[in-house]
């Protein structure tokens, strides 16, 4: 998927994410992009912290 965690920090507030959330988020994507067969580039990653963004990415790949 060529995803880095550290393209998902992006709380300016706090400069950082927890490492725990970020790791699961990109769990979630890899299951996502395996179980559904779609390539996922990095802004489809980071807009599938929502479940409304993980729908509109599977519904724009499907």
């Amino acid at each position: 998927m060529g995803c880095d965690v550290s393209d998902l920090s992006f709380d300016s507030s706090h400069k950082t994410v927890a490492a725990w959330d970020s790791f699961r988020h990109v769990e979630v994507a890899e299951m996502l992009s395996e179980t559904f067969e779609v390539d996922l580039n990095d802004q489809d990653v980071v807009r599938c912290v929502t479940i409304r963004g993980i729908l509109e990415v599977l519904e724009e790949k499907s």
